[in-house]
């Protein structure tokens, strides 16, 4: 008989599919024997929080707690209003990705 003694997340390895297994393959056991495996999650999705409308520095912090990573910064021509602040947000908000994926923002500058 099989028994799940483990499921974690991982990468590379699809969900459901077995990662681990105590006895090892091709090791001889007694009929009726419980082997033990660890099993995958798949990836760990997190989803993609709002970012559009915030400063930068918060949006740096929204995307450090949310375990993802800050891409690429586009600034754009300066316009009147919060400086700083994010425009358009790649992926958008509340996608699932893979955590510690990047997330691109394109930023306003401010008229000083």
């Amino acid at each position: 008989s099989i028994q799940v003694h483990e499921s974690r997340y991982d990468k590379r390895v699809p969900k459901r599919v077995v990662l681990t297994q105590n006895p090892p393959a091709g090791r001889k056991v007694r009929q009726g024997r419980t082997i033990l495996v660890a099993v995958s999650l798949g990836p760990e999705l997190m989803e993609v929080p709002k970012l559009e409308g915030q400063s930068l520095r918060t949006a740096k912090i929204a995307l450090s707690n949310s375990k993802l990573r800050l891409g690429k910064i586009t600034f754009v021509d300066p316009a009147y209003g919060e400086d700083e602040a994010v425009t358009k947000q790649n992926p958008g908000y509340g996608k699932k990705v893979q955590r510690g994926q990047e997330i691109h923002l394109t930023v306003r500058r401010a008229y000083r």
